[in-house]
């Protein structure tokens, strides 16, 4: 999504937390602590126009408590660029949820899972209670069956 629209647009993908991965440099939780500047974190993808930020050293749960850093940091974003796409891995914090779901103005929802599974389900419904304003969720393209490919 990110690269899509970098290709017409000023644009920068902003992981919020790091999921699983570890953390190899500085990112946006430093940038909310006050740690690093703007510029420290912000890097150009190679071969693209997309700008990214890492999710940072710190846990992305200590965010909820800093929710002014985070709406000031993400306005910053909202001034400089005409997209700003958020990476949240684990959308499990409901705290993190709550924060951020309001402010944005739609949510894709990343799932392979089957549309009616439950908790895809719940996760859906706990964003729009969270505040979410439109919430979308995009599955993998399914590949093609064989049997129907036209003589």
């Amino acid at each position: 999504l990110g690269r899509t629209l970098a290709l017409r647009h000023r644009a920068i993908l902003v992981a919020i937390d790091g999921g699983d991965e570890p953390a190899s440099c500085h990112g946006f939780t430093n940038l909310v602590a006050g740690e690093v500047s703007f510029a420290a974190i912000i890097a150009r993808e190679n071969h693209s126009r997309l700008h990214v930020v890492g999710a940072g050293f710190l846990d992305g749960a200590l965010l909820a408590g800093e929710w002014r850093a985070v709406d000031v940091t993400l306005a910053a974003f909202d001034q400089t660029y005409d997209w700003v796409v958020c990476v949240l891995h684990d959308g499990a914090n409901p705290e993190l949820l709550r924060l951020l779901a309001p402010r944005m103005d739609s949510i894709v929802i990343s799932s392979n899972e089957d549309p009616e599974s439950l908790p895809l389900v719940e996760f859906y419904e706990r964003l729009k209670e969270a505040g979410a304003k439109d919430v979308v969720v995009a599955r993998e393209a399914e590949p093609a069956d064989a049997d129907l490919v036209a003589a």
